[in-house]
């Protein structure tokens, strides 16, 4: 077990380091000294780096400023390997205490197939009438497979 171990860290560390150098390009390329997302592809690539090999549904989100900087990533639910459970009290919790306008939220599919179910789709929908609430702005919720991803808003969902 501990190979299997000393592996899995090996890996952990290989995707820490390339969502650093993500982070970086993107600092880079908008000159900024936080993150800028706004397309889909650089958020897509980002949750595909933090998401890809989890055993386990993650449902997570990054929270945006006014101009789309990255306040902060979070990780709202784990569930299991087929499912997850998003309740959107605790995504709106999340933006008005960093004082987002908007986010984009994420989650994996770890059978590898990034579209969305009936339940994916009405937890977006419940989440975005919540966010509405309160003046946040659902951007997109992408969903990552295995070396692919959806995209709500790139498919008028959202």
């Amino acid at each position: 077990m501990k190979r299997h171990s000393s592996l899995r860290e090996t890996e952990q560390a290989i995707i820490d380091a390339a969502c650093g150098l993500l982070e970086r390009r993107l600092r880079q390329r908008y000159h900024r000294h936080t993150e800028v997302f706004d397309k889909p592809d650089d958020a897509a690539k980002y949750f595909q780096l933090k998401l890809s090999g989890q055993e386990q549904e993650m449902f997570v989100g990054i929270l945006l400023d006014n101009k789309h900087r990255m306040l902060r990533y979070e990780e709202f639910f784990q569930g299991t390997v087929d499912s997850c459970a998003a309740h959107p009290r605790e995504i709106v919790k999340a933006a008005l205490s960093c004082n987002a306008t908007s986010l984009i939220l994420a989650h994996n599919h770890p059978s590898g197939v990034p579209q969305p179910s009936a339940g994916d789709r009405e937890a977006t929908k419940r989440i975005d009438s919540a966010l509405e609430l309160i003046g946040v702005r659902l951007l997109d919720h992408i969903i990552v497979g295995h070396g692919q991803w959806f995209s709500f808003s790139r498919h008028g969902l959202l």
